[in-house]
C-alpha cells in the first residue's frame, strides 16, 4: 500500500487544513501508530474519510 505521511508538530486545539481534489482517507497518528499501521499492526488512530469536497 502507499502511504503520503507527512510529519507535524502539532499541539491541542490546533487545525490541520488538507486540500484534495478527489475523496481520499485521512489519518493522524503519532509516529509510533503510523508504524504499527503501516506494518498491518493494531493502531488507534483517529481516522476520517472524506468524501464531499470541500469538507468542513
Amino acid at each position: 500500500m502507499n502511504f503520503l505521511h507527512k510529519r507535524m508538530q502539532l499541539n491541542t486545539g490546533d487545525t490541520v487544513v488538507i486540500n484534495s481534489t478527489h475523496q481520499c482517507n485521512i489519518l493522524m497518528t503519532t509516529d509510533s501508530e503510523f508504524n504499527n499501521y503501516r506494518n498491518g499492526r493494531t493502531s488507534a488512530t483517529l481516522r476520517h474519510s472524506i468524501s464531499v469536497i470541500p469538507a468542513h
